[in-house]
């Protein structure tokens, strides 16, 4: 796009300030051409759709930021660029904790597996004889913990048996109330054994009296080794 200068005198704008301006399709002079940059080839030309004002900054131009040069700076307390704290903070998640490095960044905390499909998933019992889960795999878990919801009109014992001489015995058993909601890991009263590493194990649950209505799930949780 070309652009010339008016005829004399210049047009000023509100304030009685002289402007640049550029021809419209009619020959006038109406829009405004004041704002000027020096382009790629050091050539000082309007901002137009053909040449538009750059977004970027030159490397170290903008103090604030600083350049790609910048040595890391850990300590926020002291001034330093926006470049050099990020570098900082790359440092410190590189450290590994020995004399004149960062710290490492540590998570703590840890990860609890639920299993797909509660192993007994809303059985509805209707007598007092047991009912067994499949045979879990445990072996990957260091503790093993239950989340039992009984919504059987009477109580519901839960034993979990693990596999000892070829034979599944009992290790422990509670009794979940009606209506109950009841998580059991090994701090659970005779269920220390869910603290303990174990290969399989199978989980029963048995009806104190017949039930009229109601069902229990119970859901298995492992905290992995």
């Amino acid at each position: 796009m070309a652009f010339e200068l008016p005829i004399l005198p210049f047009p000023k704008d509100i304030n009685q300030t002289p402007y640049i301006a550029s021809p419209d399709t009619a020959g006038k002079y109406t829009v405004a051409a004041g704002q000027w940059f020096k382009n790629a080839s050091g050539l000082w030309v309007p901002v137009s759709a053909a040449d538009p004002l750059p977004a970027t900054a030159e490397d170290g131009k903008i103090v604030s930021m600083g350049a790609k040069a910048d040595a890391a700076v850990i300590d926020p307390a002291l001034s330093a660029s926006e470049i050099s704290l990020l570098k900082g903070i790359i440092k410190q998640l590189q450290g590994d904790g020995t004399a004149g490095k960062a710290a490492p960044v540590q998570v703590t905390g840890r990860v609890v597996k639920r299993e797909a499909t509660p192993p007994i998933n809303a059985v509805a019992l209707t007598t007092t004889n047991p009912t067994y889960s499949a045979v879990i795999d445990v072996s990957d878990a260091k503790e093993v913990q239950l989340l039992v919801f009984n919504s059987h009109d009477v109580a519901v014992n839960v034993v979990v048996q693990s596999l000892v001489g070829g034979l599944y015995k009992q290790l422990a058993t509670i009794s979940v109330g009606v209506g109950i909601t009841l998580p059991i890991n090994k701090s659970s009263t005779g269920y220390g054994c869910l603290g303990a590493p174990l290969d399989s194990i199978k989980i029963a649950v048995i009806a104190a009296s017949a039930p009229a209505s109601g069902a229990i799930t119970v859901e298995l949780l492992k905290i992995p080794n």
